[in-house]
């Protein structure tokens, strides 16, 4: 999920006209659309539009941006875009005074289509026009895109103080995945502290809220300065992240079975529901795969089939190693070097690959240099970000990132010390 403004507006703004098309009603819809809803009143406005265009725009938005969520079942296909990018759109359409019921004046699609939606819109724009609140009415099935839609608006600034509305659940899922992203990014500490500190100001705080303060402060916190005593532990686990957290500290002390059985804990009891709501960070997926790796290279394997079909109930497609969204457990738990070597690549330079200054990247460029794999001129670039990132002092991500480089070893060792262990990729 993008929380930047910029690159969402800008994306929007580099569309081609008819995935650019897609895009405005989908966003102005404020709802899923079923295919034949979508494509007629795009070729009823646009004859020019046809299926191959169609299904271009569909691709674009949902592989090469990402934007787009594309379910099939019962032989009906749906369309829904990335809650906070629909959230950019609409508000990019509202600047510009467009409104698509006058533009595609198709009664019968607006009012069938899109009745979901149309009480979201109205709510999204007169907040940010006035900044006038809706009544209870807003709060609907929980399933719904609504209960999507809404709690995205914590990832707006424009549209700051519709927290409100959230329910406490949804709002600490919408903290994880801000936290997440901001330490998906290596944010400066900042950028990091002012996200929490937002949430923290009311002086009553709703359990779920406070719990998902508590992890994000303590995530943080360990990854800046390293100190793993700062781990939360007794918590009450409502969230995955709570037994990550004390997982990574029975990893990095030692303690693998342990660190396994918190890491396990954490996928059985909360794999219903809302499990898959629940952000995936990172950092604990590398922490995951390793502890398999030390503590039961079989159940290692056992895990990494078991995500592949859950991953397929989810999404409801045959998954393939480098199609999980688990690559860095896929490349860990590869016992094969070339077959390493070549998930890797693909996940590097993959339709889904990601950005090169985040920590997803930094973890697998690691990898690839424990097997002296790497691009020497990938390898060249991360030097560049690590300056970036000891500047912003994430020293728990350096420790792992110094310790498969070569002209590095004197700042591991230092570093090293400094924390009182060693990186967790030199133990596999």
């Amino acid at each position: 999920m993008s929380t930047n403004q910029k690159s969402d507006t800008g994306i929007y703004h580099s569309l081609r006209p008819t995935a650019r098309m897609m895009t405005e009603i989908l966003a102005y819809a404020c709802c899923p659309l079923d295919y034949w809803s979508l494509y007629s009143v795009m070729r009823q406005f646009s004859p020019e539009v046809n299926s191959q265009k169609f299904e271009s725009a569909v691709k674009t938005l949902s592989q090469r941006f990402q934007k787009m969520k594309v379910t099939e079942q019962y032989n009906r296909r749906t369309y829904a875009l990335d809650p906070v990018f629909s959230l950019h759109v609409l508000l990019e359409l509202a600047r510009d005074g467009r409104n698509l019921e006058q533009e595609f004046p198709d009664i019968k699609f607006w009012n069938n289509a899109t009745v979901e939606g149309k009480a979201s819109r109205e709510a999204i724009l007169d907040y940010w026009l006035e900044k006038k609140l809706p009544g209870d009415a807003l709060a609907i099935d929980r399933y719904s895109y609504t209960r999507k839609l809404i709690p995205a608006t914590v990832h707006v600034p424009e549209l700051d103080g519709m927290e409100c509305l959230i329910p406490p659940f949804d709002l600490a899922l919408e903290i994880s995945r801000g936290t997440l992203e901001r330490i998906e990014a290596l944010a400066p500490r900042q950028l990091v502290d002012d996200w929490i500190a937002r949430f923290s100001a009311p002086d009553s705080l709703e359990p779920d809220t406070r719990h998902a303060l508590e992890n994000a402060r303590a995530l943080h916190s360990c990854l800046l300065t390293g100190q793993l005593e700062e781990f939360p532990t007794g918590l009450i686990h409502r969230f995955r992240a709570d037994y990550q957290l004390t997982g990574m500290y029975h990893l990095y002390t030692g303690n693998y079975h342990e660190a396994l059985q918190l890491f396990h804990r954490g996928v059985n009891e909360l794999r219903y529901g809302w499990e898959y709501d629940q952000p995936r960070f990172s950092f604990f997926e590398y922490g995951l795969a390793i502890a398999l790796s030390l503590a039961s290279p079989e159940q290692g394997i056992e895990y990494y089939k078991h995500s592949l079909k859950l991953n397929r109930a989810v999404s409801g497609k045959r998954c393939t190693p480098v199609e999980t969204p688990h690559v860095l457990t896929s490349v860990i738990l590869s016992e094969d070097k070339r077959e390493r070597v070549r998930r890797i690549d693909f996940s590097l330079k993959g339709k889904d690959a990601p950005a090169p200054d985040t920590l997803t990247a930094l973890l697998l460029h690691t990898l690839a240099r424990r097997d002296e794999t790497g691009d020497p001129r990938v390898m060249k670039g991360d030097a560049t970000m690590l300056k970036r990132v000891a500047a912003a002092g994430w020293k728990l991500v350096l420790l792992e990132c110094y310790a498969t480089m070569p002209d590095k070893q004197p700042e591991y060792e230092a570093l090293s010390r400094e924390l009182g262990v060693t990186a967790l990729v030199t133990r596999i």
